[in-house]
Formats: C-alpha cells, sequence, structure tokens
C-alpha cells in the first residue's frame, strides 16, 4: 500500500506541477504577444526619429549655406534704408521751397 500511496502523490506532484507550467506557458504567451507590439512601436518611433533627424540637419544645413547669403543682403537692405532716411529730409525740404 505503500507504494500506491507513494505513486498517488507522485502523480498529485506531477500534475501540480504541470498546472503550474500551463499558467506559466501562458504568461510567456501574452508576454511575447505584448512584447512584438511594442517592438514594432519602437521600429516606428526609430523611423520617426530618424526622420526628424535627417529634417531638421537638412534645414540647419541649408540655413548654414544661406547665412551668408543673408547677411549680404541684410547690410545691403540697411545702407539702402540708411539713404533712402537721409534723403528724405533733403526730399522734403526741396518740396516745400
Amino acid at each position: 500500500m505503500d507504494s500506491k500511496k507513494q505513486k498517488n502523490e507522485n502523480l498529485k506532484l506531477v500534475r501540480y506541477q504541470l498546472q503550474r507550467l500551463q499558467q506559466q506557458l501562458n504568461t510567456t504567451d501574452r508576454l511575447v504577444a505584448v512584447s512584438s507590439v511594442q517592438a514594432q512601436a519602437m521600429r516606428k518611433l526609430g523611423l520617426l526619429h530618424a526622420s526628424l533627424f535627417m529634417a531638421v540637419n537638412q534645414i540647419t544645413e541649408q540655413d548654414i549655406v544661406q547665412l551668408p547669403g543673408r547677411a549680404e543682403e541684410d547690410a545691403i537692405n540697411d545702407s539702402d534704408n540708411e539713404r533712402r532716411e537721409q534723403a528724405a529730409p533733403l526730399n522734403a525740404t526741396e518740396g516745400q521751397q
């Protein structure tokens, strides 16, 4: 009888271990599914980040290339504005005479 009792206890232990294993496998399946969704989201995030980086880089390069030209244009516009301001009082006095 001892062997039969021991056999039953061993079967109970095996059954318990199989149930626990099944629960852990179910948990693993759910976690793998979530990880898959997160991996896809991270891929999209990486693509967005790379796109933003490339766009900012392109805009920055364009600004750097155009910067010297803008400085020259600003200087020309400033000198034109100064000439107009200086000429404005002269034109106004000529009109009064």
